[in-house]
């Protein structure tokens, strides 16, 4: 693959036009001299000036010359606002008197516009004691309550600043900007979820925001809008222009003008989209337009519009007049064209949309896309199939350089309001970064897209477009059909009912009929499944429906009394106790059981595994049946590690698998590993930054450590031994109503970059050049057996063991590890060297017959802990069988393990007193560690759960006794050997993939030496950073690097090595 170009971003207001005014004039919003806007300016001397230079009087003046402008001080502002005397608030710096802000929101919520000119508005509160202004505490409460949730700042001294066509008066203005600082917002522009059963439902659409200016980095990329307006179009308040100058400039008289301009011009929003996304030659194309105008009221004379169609060559191929139908604020139509003919040319058309006499010397202009293609456009492209590792693309690996996609606009309606033109723009920024693969579907909606489980035909079209888009840009297409749990169509059970089933399967053939003979098509089935309560999402719950009875009563076997009566017992219920769903008393961890039966809810899990895996298999017939050959998914998240649906346990009715990263930050290995079966492909899939915020509501992270995380994330992904990854997401949507939602995504609402896409764009670069490196790579030869009887049982410390387990094996020991579930053993072991089976408390007896065959076979089998009991904790005499009679008893505060010859001390916290248990062998003066040779292999029994101990050096030394007894080499040396810093060495015929992560504070400089090469390779690497180099297989030459760019501190360079 090549290096991708350099970044162009399609932005909002410079190449993306959303709500746009793009034929204003430079003074088209300035008051005629009849009509001077009223502004009430806030100049209060006892306001201290922080962050920003203080507000220049004469060019406050200058600026507003031609207005009714009064400067006001913190009572008087307060009285205009109150009064409604103003339709203009102006403030400046982040100070503002507290005692104000209810007649500011006041003026707001009465559709009052707002300029505010340096700093983070309402950021400082002040108040008044003894006369005398104080300064409170900073805090977003203020302007968190207008939809600006959090400011991050931002450096842009010494950018390139460019203004938009939203403000051509800034264009000469904004090069000579001379800003430091600029603060860019999270916003959140909706307040409740307009479908309020559904997880997923974004709300109204409030409001639109769009940049006046941009501050362009070396690439081009836009980092921050130094200038931006807010359009308040819908909701409380509705009717008001907001203009925000977040900078620490001292703003002349010119630039406080053009602002002025144009916080006093009225709020707009032109939307227009084609009646049907994809267009047949033969059929008539139509642009559905509509007009809002929040401060018209109702009988006001639509204005004066027309419409003209655009070929792919750029020719004018029609026109048609457009009479827009004015309903209080909002305006509606539809341009309808002549019918295209037979051999109009395929691909994107445009429809241009102008209309005329909004203000004096004004107009509006807006674009949409649609695409003219025949039926059956979508059979072909290029064949994207599954290998051992990777996904194949024409039966070449290339790893996935994802990115998830919907609109920039309507954002998750991208389906039921479809505009292509837009989805056009971001593809072609995407290609530029180097994704070759787009993860989009549906999040909301089902039953306005899909009324009964049948796909509207303009929702068909939509896909259609989408798909035909991204392969254009040389782009796979993840599709996803539903989100948290499958809809119901109004039937009982998501999973269980056989209505919901039905329309289920109706609704995705028709999807996969259209794009029957599509190769380059991955279905995910459900994103981040839970089963199957409603109620209860991201946790394995019942529904308490009459479906899932009597599915659930005949998945136990409870029509035969004999099964009934073992039900009982290994439920330890009482002989008359109804086979019976669980209650939530069966799923918590007890200390005292107090009735309830842990047992019952460990069936009701693993009854759920089954039938998720079922409900997996009949969509996946309903796929084939349609006739399409697509690679079908699940996109579980970290939930899925545990007891929601599994990856390694559906995995087998799946092409691949793999994770969602997003919460485990301080366990990404073990993320993916975890969740990924041999044989299959595993992304890492919606991978990204939670929100976060300190106690006074500022980001938790921010800037760089944004960027070092995702980096980390990225490249532990690579790593990991992942296909590749998908980010979650490309543009934030504003309409989610969650604060977390409005900080997540690598463009802000505003069209600028957060600081995590340079991170991003490292790494896929990279990847673009030296990702076809691991192909064929070694697989790993230690493998963690996951305790998933014990954590079905609602015994805690499953997951803290395994963690444990694949730390101490890659991180401290570096060896490359996998996974297999104790629940489906035989199949998944393979043929290790090395089988760690962590603090496990319950072993089934299948999974126990598979670990004497691997020790047979030659491997080094480790249990730490008892391992007596099956998975019904029936005491099977295991360690007597081997000579060994053990009894278990609960572990001490401190415990002595001897290893090798060497003791270790061990200390378990409170918790695990209650929890865990030893094996404690008779005459035994001090519990030590066990070989038993067993075939060509051997068991290594240590007594206690070392995992689980709050002192790590007895875990290490058990394992790298087994690490030695098994004959299995480090993958790689680490000098000084640092366990905060992961290195991973994925070793092919075609070269060595190197992962160097750290996780720690502080500079490290590393000597890495894999094995596969021998050759020293020396490594700079700063605080927190992480980076992936390629290495010549026969000379241990480093070819190419991620390294990231040289951001101070930085080490110095050293001779030989990798800065």
């Amino acid at each position: 693959m090549t290096r991708p170009a350099p970044a162009r971003i399609a932005v909002p207001g410079l190449a993306l036009v959303l709500c746009l005014a793009v034929a204003l004039p430079a003074r088209a919003a300035r008051a005629s001299a009849a009509v001077r806007p009223r502004a009430a300016v806030l100049v209060d001397p006892a306001l201290p000036a922080l962050d920003v230079p203080a507000p220049d009087r004469k060019a406050l003046v200058e600026g507003l010359a031609g207005w009714d402008a009064r400067f006001l001080d913190a009572a008087a502002f307060a009285r205009a606002l109150s009064s409604d005397d103003a339709d203009v608030a102006v403030t400046t710096g982040p100070a503002f008197p507290e005692e104000a802000w209810a007649a500011f929101l006041a003026h707001l919520s009465r559709g009052g516009s707002w300029l505010h000119l340096g700093g983070v508005p309402l950021s400082v509160p002040c108040g008044l004691e003894g006369g005398r202004r104080v300064p409170r505490p900073r805090t977003n409460a203020l302007h968190r309550a207008l939809g600006l949730v959090r400011a991050h700042e931002v450096d842009v001294e010494g950018l390139a600043t460019a203004a938009t066509a939203e403000a051509p008066a800034l264009v000469p203005l904004a090069l000579r900007l001379g800003a430091r600082r600029a603060w860019a917002f999270d916003v959140r522009f909706t307040r409740e979820p307009e479908v309020p059963d559904e997880s997923g439902s974004d709300g109204v659409r409030e409001a639109v925001v769009r940049p006046l200016a941009l501050a362009v980095d070396r690439e081009g990329t836009p980092v921050a809008a130094p200038f931006v307006v807010i359009d308040r179009l819908r909701g409380g308040l509705a009717g008001g222009r907001w203009v925000l100058a977040p900078v620490d400039a001292s703003l002349g008289a010119a630039t406080i003008r053009a602002l002025a301009d144009v916080a006093a011009s009225e709020p707009l929003c032109l939307e227009v989209r084609p009646a049907l996304a994809v267009v047949r030659p033969g059929e008539r194309p139509e642009a559905l337009v509509a007009l809002l105008r929040p401060r018209v009221r109702q009988g006001a004379a639509p204005p004066a519009s027309r419409a003209v169609l655009v070929d792919p060559s750029g020719r004018e191929a029609a026109s048609s007049p457009l009479d827009l139908v004015a309903a209080g604020s909002e305006a509606k139509g539809r341009a309808a064209f002549p019918p295209l003919p037979p051999g109009a040319a395929e691909g994107l058309w445009r429809v241009r949309v102008e209309i005329r006499g909004i203000r004096a010397g004004d107009g509006l202009a807006r674009e949409a896309g649609f695409l003219v293609a025949k039926d059956g456009s979508l059979s072909g492209g290029p064949a994207i199939t599954a290998g051992r590792d990777f996904l194949l693309r024409d039966g070449h690996p290339v790893p996935a350089v994802g990115m998830t996609l919907m609109a920039p606009d309507v954002h998750r309606r991208f389906l039921s309001e479809a505009e292509p033109l837009g989805w056009e723009r971001d593809l072609a920024s995407l290609g530029r970064e180097g994704v070759n693969l787009v993860r989009t579907g549906i999040w909301t909606g089902w039953r306005r897209l899909a009324p009964g489980g049948t796909p509207t035909e303009e929702a068909l079209r939509a896909f259609e477009a989408f798909v035909l888009l991204a392969r254009r840009h040389g782009m796979a297409v993840v599709f996803t059909f539903f989100a948290f749990l499958p809809e119901t169509w109004g039937g009982g059970n998501a999973y269980l009912d056989p209505s919901a089933v039905e329309a289920q399967r109706r609704f995705v053939s028709a999807f996969a009929t259209r794009a029957k003979g599509a190769r380059d098509l991955v279905w995910d089935l459900v994103n981040e499944p839970s089963f199957s309560s409603p109620k209860r999402l991201w946790q394995t719950r019942p529904n308490g429906d009459e479906s899932e009875r009597a599915a659930f009563a005949a998945w136990l076997g409870a029509g035969d009394p004999v099964e009934a009566a073992r039900v009982r017992a290994r439920w330890r219920a009482l002989p008359a106790t109804p086979l019976d769903l669980p209650g939530e008393e069966d799923f918590s961890v007890r200390a005292v059981l107090a009735g309830a039966l842990p047992f019952r809810g460990r069936d009701y899990r693993l009854f759920a595994q089954e039938a998720f895996t079922s409900w997996v298999r009949t969509m996946r017939a309903a796929i084939r049946d349609a006739g399409s050959e697509g690679l079908v998914t699940v996109g579980t998240d970290e939930g899925g590690t545990g007891e929601m649906p599994n990856p390694l346990l559906f995995g087998e009715a799946v092409d691949l698998t793999g994770n969602h990263t997003w919460w485990n930050d301080g366990d990404l290995l073990w993320d993916l590993v975890v969740t990924r079966l041999p044989g299959k492909p595993a992304l890492a899939g919606e991978t990204g930054l939670m929100s976060a915020e300190r106690p006074d509501g500022a980001p938790w992270n921010a800037g760089a450590g944004r960027a070092a995380i995702l980096e980390r994330k990225l490249v532990t992904a690579i790593a990991a031994g992942a296909a590749g990854f998908v980010p979650w997401i490309w543009r934030t949507n504003p309409y989610m109503p969650s604060d977390n939602e409005a900080g997540i995504g690598l463009l802000r609402a505003d069209g600028s970059a957060r600081e995590e896409l340079a991170a991003f764009r490292s790494v896929a670069r990279f990847l673009c050049e030296n990702g076809a490196l691991p192909e064929g790579r070694e697989p790993e030869r230690a493998v963690v057996v996951l305790p998933h009887a014990r954590l079905m049982a609602g015994r805690d410390g499953a997951h803290e063991a395994s963690r444990r387990a694949v730390r101490l094996l890659a991180q401290e020991l570096r060896v490359g590890v996998r996974a297999a579930s104790d629940l489906t053993l035989a199949g998944t072991l393979g043929e290790p060297s090395l089988v760690v089976v962590p603090s496990p408390g319950l072993v089934p007896e299948e999974a126990w017959r598979a670990l004497l065959g691997a020790a047979r076979g030659g491997a080094t089998v480790l249990l730490t802990g008892p391992f007596d009991a099956d998975e019904d904790a029936v005491p099977r005499g295991r360690s007597a069988a081997l000579g060994l009679p053990v009894a278990s008893r609960p572990v001490e505060a401190e415990e002595t393990l001897e290893v090798a010859g060497t003791r270790h001390r061990l200390r378990f916290g409170t918790a695990r007193l209650v929890r865990e248990e030893k094996a404690v062998v008779a005459g035994d003066p001090v519990p030590q560690v066990r070989v038993f040779p067993l075939g060509t292999g051997r068991l290594v029994l240590a007594p206690l759960p070392v995992e689980l101990a709050e002192e790590g050096s007895a875990a290490r030394a058990v394992y790298a006794e087994a690490l030695r007894l098994s004959g299995l080499a480090p993958d790689v040396t680490v000098v000084p050997d640092d366990p905060g810093v992961l290195v991973l060495p994925l070793a092919s015929p075609g070269g060595v993939l190197l992962a160097v992560v750290s996780e720690g504070g502080g500079h490290r400089r590393l000597t890495v030496t894999p094995s596969a090469t021998g050759v020293p390779v020396e490594v700079a690497l700063p605080s927190g950073r992480s980076l992936l180099l390629a290495l010549d297989r026969a000379t241990g030459r480093v070819t190419a690097t991620s390294a990231p760019p040289a951001t101070p501190p930085w080490p110095a360079p050293r001779r030989g090595g990798v800065e």
